[in-house]
């Protein structure tokens, strides 16, 4: 057999094989989890190969790239740091294309607020940046967006592309070797990616069946300078909820790994060789640093290609860094070395979400909200984690 069933678990949901295929003889389903998987009509497949040409999932050893140097890295700019994740790097390379050239597109995941979903959107102007910006810990679809991408370069645009590994590998398969140069590719050190589906399910309960105008996954103090927090917020234009990790049953199970799609438990893109022309994330090494902004969210910055290497050195104005040690930041994040490891509960916890009701699934596999942490959600937004730890340690001495 020569078409895209071969790859059975392997498969990422990218689309690339639908997009690909000469005879539209591929489409995607979600599955019972709700991920993304093609069908093939064998009767219409014309066994020319080129899905498993494009599939990101066959991916030789030569493709990977070895990082150059690493850094631990923060914006300069307050109000990008604000609404970054950690410190701000993608909207800052992302600020510094739309300053340098003319016509510049961004690709990145956004919140589908009518589908309650995250789709891939490209942006074309920096008051639409925000869309695009933050961690969304969920399987983004790319849909159709190469065609897109395709379009954007042949116009002579310069295209900055951001998603996990294997999403980046994706769209390296598509673009022919004449556009490349126009393309910066940004790959995230990614966890997994659990079901669209279930967050859907999670964001109605969560709401109440109300209009949902966006969701962010990280949360730092409004008012100060602080570090990110692991909190759902839920905004419904001015009116927002906000969970802990811990009593979101869809965050929770992610923190856990326990519903990732089966193929990020076998990631081939899980290690300390990349893909992208730089890699971002968390700086899961920045606490042996100690001079280098301790109080704030900063982010590790792989520069692997000489391209990635010639757009940071131009930054100097959009981003302050110093070099790390990758071998130490590989020591505090394991998805520089290897997947997630696949949990028992993996096997039948779909079954779960899928048969309970949400009340049911929260008292299984999180726990409720206590109003001191509902009071501390809201004394968050004002004071960083860091007083409020302090100033808890002080009453715990008086006591």
């Amino acid at each position: 057999m020569s078409s895209i069933s071969i790859v059975q678990n392997s498969c990422v949901g990218c689309r690339n094989c639908e997009v690909v295929c000469p005879v539209n003889a591929i489409s995607f389903i979600h599955n019972k989890e709700g991920f993304l998987y093609p069908i093939v009509n064998e009767d219409e497949c014309c066994n020319c190969s080129k899905c498993i040409l494009k599939c990101p999932s066959f991916t030789n050893e030569e493709d990977y790239i070895k990082c150059k140097k690493a850094y631990e890295a923060i914006t300069k700019k307050r109000t990008i740091y604000k609404k970054a994740a950690s410190g701000g790097v993608f909207s800052s390379v992302a600020m510094f294309f739309f300053e340098k050239y003319e016509k510049v597109a961004v690709v990145g995941a956004a919140y589908d607020k009518e589908n309650h979903a995250v789709n891939h959107i490209i942006i074309d102007n920096e008051k639409d940046l925000n869309k695009v910006q933050g961690s969304k810990y969920v399987q983004s679809d790319l849909k159709d967006i190469s065609k897109k991408i395709l379009a954007k370069l042949s116009d002579g645009y310069k295209v900055i592309f951001s998603g996990t590994p294997c999403q980046v590998m994706a769209i390296k398969k598509i673009i022919p070797d004449i556009l490349q140069d126009d393309i910066f590719y940004i790959d995230l050190v990614c966890h997994g990616t659990p079901s669209p589906d279930f967050l859907k399910k999670d964001l109605e309960w969560n709401s109440g069946n109300k209009e949902i105008s966006d969701i962010t996954f990280r949360k730092k103090s409004k008012w100060c300078n602080s570090k990110s927090e692991f909190f759902l917020t839920i905004f419904n234009n001015k009116i927002r909820k906000t969970f802990s990790y811990k009593s979101d049953v869809y965050y929770n199970l992610f923190m856990k790994g326990m519903t990732f799609r089966e193929s990020c438990y076998i990631c081939n893109f899980a290690k300390s060789d990349r893909v992208g022309d730089i890699t971002i994330g968390d700086c899961d090494s920045a606490h042996l640093y100690k001079n280098f902004y301790p109080d704030f969210a900063t982010s590790l910055l792989m520069i692997n290609t000489d391209k990635g290497a010639s757009i940071i050195s131009m930054m100097e104005d959009y981003i302050e860094m110093h070099e790390i040690d990758l071998n130490e930041e590989k020591n505090y994040n394991s998805q520089l070395k290897k997947p997630f490891e696949r949990p028992s509960e993996r096997d039948y916890i779909y079954d779960d979400i899928e048969n309970d009701d949400m009340e049911a699934l929260v008292s299984k596999y999180a726990r409720r909200t206590s109003i001191t942490e509902k009071i501390g959600i809201v004394v968050f937004d004002y004071i960083p984690r860091k007083c409020i730890n302090l100033a808890l340690n002080l009453l715990k001495r008086k006591g």
